[in-house]
């Protein structure tokens, strides 16, 4: 039997016996280095030529994975960003001189100001602020549906 991976974060979950001898290459690059960029790295997204769809993959890398996402680019007019329509939890820095909304594949999203900084959840059914930086912060109530 082949490896499993989990529905959210798409990290490896071996089969028993499935790995005799080289569970090691599994455990470090399909769990160990996916929980660490899920936690504490960030993907730099930018929006110059278009709206952006974040990669997904299992057990590899991706953007979707990444804890932080750092939005560049000089677009000139609002852009979003598609993220998978699942709980999840981004730092968003919007570096770009535009607004850009963080969205799922058919929802309306929260928007960034250009330069805006701010803590984006899954409330079950569309992306919500959490918080933003910068000058004072503002917290928004958020109502989880599915297990966060």
């Amino acid at each position: 039997m082949t490896s499993q991976y989990t529905s959210l974060l798409g990290f490896a979950l071996p089969v028993t016996g499935e790995l005799a001898g080289t569970w090691g290459d599994v455990v470090n690059n399909s769990i160990t280095s996916l929980v660490e960029d899920s936690v504490a790295n960030a993907a730099t997204i930018s929006v110059t030529s278009g709206n952006v769809t974040l990669t997904t993959t299992s057990g590899a890398s991706n953007q979707a994975r990444m804890s932080t996402l750092i939005i560049t680019g000089t677009p000139g007019t609002a852009r979003s960003v598609v993220a998978p329509s699942q709980a999840k939890i981004y730092v968003v820095l919007n570096q770009s001189d535009s607004s850009v909304t963080i969205k799922g594949l058919l929802t309306t999203g929260v928007t960034l100001l250009a330069g805006e900084k701010a803590l984006v959840a899954w409330n079950g059914s569309d992306f919500v602020k959490i918080s933003t930086a910068g000058g004072s912060s503002s917290f928004y109530d958020l109502t989880v549906t599915n297990n966060l």
